[in-house]
């Protein structure tokens, strides 16, 4: 599948049945479940069990998972593996989640399920990530510790210090060199280079 194109995927589930949709959508791909029970269970009631679970499903698949959160009925799992998420991946990865959360019985209420490969901006989820794009084109935002603002700066990480938990950035704008704790990063993301 080409970058930044996966899958929407819709499937509804109630007393008539189940019946499925795909459609192409630049952003995620979302299998949709629908439950008639009102109650949303919160981020912090997703147990750990549905995570490790639903890790070892992705890594069943030969991904690995990256982010899972369950936020306003939406629980968004973020997977990658090396050579990149194909669509086929997406598709196993959601079908085999929505029988585990069909076995689990995943929240009482209406839900929606988010399969999504971490995209061409995509984040940093672990420092295994500044060692792996080390040399990259990414936008850091940090909390300076000497003053009382963020700051963003677009530009080269240029260095991973895994002993200091730091990195070297160097601005593309003006050429700055940024020595950066990981404790001060807010987040970091690639910078898709067009």
């Amino acid at each position: 599948m080409p970058p930044g194109l996966t899958l929407h995927y819709t499937a509804h589930a109630g007393f008539e049945g189940r019946r499925s949709e795909w459609v192409f959508h630049s952003l995620f791909l979302l299998p949709k479940k629908r439950f008639e029970a009102s109650n949303l269970m919160s981020q912090a009631e997703l147990s750990e069990k549905v995570r490790q679970e639903c890790a070892a499903i992705a890594e069943d698949t030969g991904c690995e998972l990256l982010e899972s959160q369950f936020i306003g009925g939406v629980l968004r799992l973020v997977i990658d593996r090396p050579q990149g998420v194909t669509l086929e991946d997406g598709q196993m990865v959601s079908r085999q989640v929505s029988a585990l959360l069909d076995v689990e019985d995943f929240g009482p209420g209406r839900y929606v399920l988010e399969v999504s490969s971490p995209g061409l901006d995509r984040k940093f989820y672990s420092e295994q990530d500044y060692e792996k794009f080390n040399g990259s084109s990414v936008r850091v935002t940090w909390k300076d510790p000497e003053m009382t603002h963020k700051k963003t700066v677009v530009g080269l990480l240029s260095e991973y210090s895994p002993e200091l938990h730091e990195i070297v950035l160097v601005a593309s704008q003006g050429l700055d060199t940024y020595r950066i704790n990981l404790k001060n990063i807010l987040l970091a993301r690639l910078e898709p280079e067009i």
